[in-house]
């Protein structure tokens, strides 16, 4: 019985936490100032060609190091370097 009465409380609390968010969220989205829901929804959305360029953060720290291997440029170089296959390493190998 104090399980049930536990996991009901619980259920209920957490019930409340959920409706409270989606009523912040109502209000933001209709209030003057307005959420941007494009620009939220545009997060959503990955791009790509983030995977070769640092934030903008990164990108600071990075301009400051002075090995090659940490700038965005060593990073083409490795990536423009012909690689080879691990089937043909390990069939010499053999």
């Amino acid at each position: 019985l104090g399980i049930r009465i536990y996991e009901t409380i619980v259920k209920v609390v957490v019930g409340m936490i959920v409706v409270t968010f989606i009523l912040v969220v109502i209000k933001l989205a209709t209030s003057d100032a307005g959420l941007p829901l494009g620009r939220i929804f545009a997060g959503f959305v990955p791009n790509p060609g983030m995977i070769f360029a640092p934030s903008e953060a990164y990108q600071q720290v990075l301009d400051t190091v002075q090995n090659d291997a940490a700038t965005t440029t060593g990073l083409a170089r490795r990536m423009a370097r012909p690689r080879t296959s691990l089937t043909s390493t390990t069939a010499r190998r053999c």
